[in-house]
């Protein structure tokens, strides 16, 4: 009689789903970018990148779902409204005092937001006449925004920085 032959079996394991699954979200979780992620998925898994990055979007909702809420999104939501708003406020009230109060409420706002208002560090150096190490960096920033001409030079810093970043948000749509 014959004997059978037999194949031998590759001893290197493809990762289990769940294993792959965890590994995505502590990834995930840690901060690594998504395109990282997303690569490395699709090695693992000999999936395409377009099959990975679905795959690792799935997972992000779910971990955003889970948490409760997308802490960063919101933040960047809430921002859009509050720029939204001081638009509004500045093009259609005009040059009325009532519109200024708006639009210097939603600036105040969105300083509060994105945690503009703080102690400084060195109070010594305000009472003494120095500047603070804040106050340097915003002359450094308004040297960098100021000759890019954006807006007129009489307008606060925050409105050059704000129309900035508008404009390159939309350069990048």
């Amino acid at each position: 009689m014959a004997k059978k032959k037999t194949t031998k079996k590759s001893t290197r394991r493809k990762p289990s789903k769940a294993k792959a699954r965890d590994e995505v979200i502590l990834a995930l979780v840690a901060g690594e970018p998504f395109g990282e992620v997303a690569e490395r998925v699709a090695a693992k898994l000999g999936l395409d990148l377009v099959e990975a990055r679905a795959v690792v979007g799935e997972l992000r909702q779910a971990i955003v779902v889970a948490a409760g809420t997308d802490r960063v999104g919101e933040l960047r939501n809430a921002i859009d409204r509050l720029d939204d708003l001081y638009c509004d406020a500045l093009n259609n009230g005009g040059e009325s005092a009532a519109a200024k109060n708006v639009a210097l409420g939603v600036l105040k706002e969105r300083a509060r937001l994105l945690g503009l208002h703080h102690v400084s560090a060195d109070p010594d150096a305000e009472r003494e006449g120095g500047a603070s190490a804040a106050e340097q960096e915003l002359e450094s920033i308004g040297g960098h925004l100021l000759p890019l001409g954006l807006a007129k030079p009489d307008l606060p810093l925050v409105e050059h920085a704000r129309i900035a970043a508008d404009a390159i948000r939309r350069s990048r749509a």
